[in-house]
C-alpha cells in the first residue's frame, strides 16, 4: 500500500499538501484512562487524499512528528501548508531539504519570529514570487 500512495504522491506535480494533526476520538480506553490517539497527516489537495500519516508519541506534540511525516513523502516541487505550531527550524527545513517549499501559519506568541517578519515586511526585503497567497500579520 505504502508503495502505491508514493506512486500516487509522485504523479502529484505542483499539488498543495495540507499538513494538520487529528486526535481519532473514542480511540482510548476509559478504563486505562489513555488518551486518544493522535496522528500528522498530509493531505493532498489535489487527489483529495491522505498521502501518509504518523503517530504522534504520547509523551510529545506535533512538533517532532512533522519531520518524520517529510521523510515518507515525496514534496519536490510542491507546496506544504502547516499551521503555526509547525512554524519551526526543523520542520522548514525537511521541506526544502525535500525540494518543496512551504507555507506555515505564524502567530504572535511566537514573538521574536513574529516581530522579524514584521519588520522584514515593513522594510519591503521580503521577494513575493508567489501571487496567489497573502501574507497576514496579525498583531
Amino acid at each position: 500500500m505504502a508503495r502505491l500512495a508514493r506512486g500516487w504522491a509522485a504523479r502529484l506535480g505542483g499539488d498543495v499538501v495540507a499538513v494538520d494533526g487529528k486526535a481519532l476520538r473514542r480511540s482510548f480506553e476509559d478504563a486505562a484512562a489513555r488518551s486518544p490517539l493522535h496522528l500528522v497527516q498530509a493531505f493532498s489537495t489535489q487527489a483529495k487524499l491522505v498521502l501518509g500519516q504518523v503517530e504522534v508519541d504520547g509523551k510529545s506534540n506535533e512538533i517532532p512528528a512533522l519531520p518524520k511525516l517529510l521523510e515518507l513523502l515525496d514534496v519536490e516541487g510542491r507546496l506544504v501548508t502547516a499551521d503555526a505550531m509547525h512554524a519551526q527550524r526543523d520542520a522548514a527545513a525537511a521541506v526544502v531539504a525535500g525540494g518543496g517549499d512551504y507555507v506555515l501559519a505564524l502567530k504572535g506568541n511566537q514573538e521574536t519570529l513574529h516581530d522579524d517578519v514584521r519588520f522584514a515586511l515593513s522594510r519591503n526585503e521580503c521577494q513575493v514570487t508567489l501571487t496567489l497567497f497573502r501574507v497576514i500579520v496579525v498583531p
